[in-house]
Formats: structure tokens, sequence, C-alpha cells
């Protein structure tokens, strides 16, 4: 992005319009940008998603999130399975210092509705390596049901 700027200011003319130039070619960069990476909201979220589903790896929140799917009578096919993510499996998400979220709603809110979409289906894969697990089918059955 610096870059970016440096070599539009050094082919600009040195004119008033200059600056008003390069600050909306600097803009429509940034937006270019932030199209193609991630937000850090969806990388928080898909690490939510694997801190609360990979058991195989001993996950810290797999029971505990299966529990509120459970108790709240949700199976993993519903899209409030995304929103039911423990706040827990946001802590290492982020970098030390970055608010701290206690849901996944906030974050939901800040992604687009293709990320979204992608995270769902994520969530489903993971969900659905666990309905292989016998126990854990036979102590989350709501969830759980195939």
């Amino acid at each position: 992005m610096i870059v970016h700027t440096e070599y539009l200011a050094a082919n600009l003319p040195a004119e008033r319009a200059t600056a008003e130039a390069l600050r909306r070619e600097t803009e429509t960069a940034q937006r270019i940008v932030a199209q193609i990476l991630p937000a850090p909201e969806f990388l928080a979220l898909a690490a939510s998603v694997e801190e609360s589903t990979e058991i195989e790896r001993g996950a810290p929140f797999v029971e505990e999130y299966l529990l509120t799917l459970e108790s709240a009578r949700i199976p993993i096919a519903d899209p409030l399975a995304l929103t039911s993510l423990p706040g827990g499996a946001f802590s290492g998400a982020y970098k030390p210092g970055a608010k701290f979220v206690m849901s996944a709603s906030e974050p939901l809110q800040k992604v687009s509705d293709a990320q979204r979409n992608l995270l769902h289906a994520y969530l489903q894969r993971k969900l659905q390596v666990l309905q292989n697990n016998e126990a854990l089918v036979a102590k989350f059955p709501h969830t759980l049901k195939p």
C-alpha cells in the first residue's frame, strides 16, 4: 500500500489537486485490499470454530460448545450454531491488548455474507466429524443427531 502511494505521488504533478487525487487513489487501493484479505473477525471466528470442534486435537471448548447447543436444542445444521460459539474460544484469536470478544455475534456482524456462509460451511464440516464420535452422540443426542 505504501509503495503504491509513493508511486502515485511521484507520478502526479505538483498541484493543489494532487493531494485530493492521492487520497482518492489510496482509498480505492484500501477498499480493493480489504476485499481480498479476510477481516480479522473472520480469522477470529475460524479460530474459534477450531477451538470448539477439534476434539481429536484436544480443543478446550468442544464439550462446552456442544452442551450449549444441546441445552438450547440447536442441531448442528441450524445457523444459530455459528452464533453460539463459546466466548472462551475467542481468547486466543486476538493479539494481546486487543478487544476481548464475549460472543460470536459481534464479529459475525463485521463479516460479509459470503464470509459468514463460508464459516457456517466450515463449522458444519467440523461438526459432522463429531457426529462420528459415539460417546459424544450419546451425550449430546439432540445436537449431533444425524
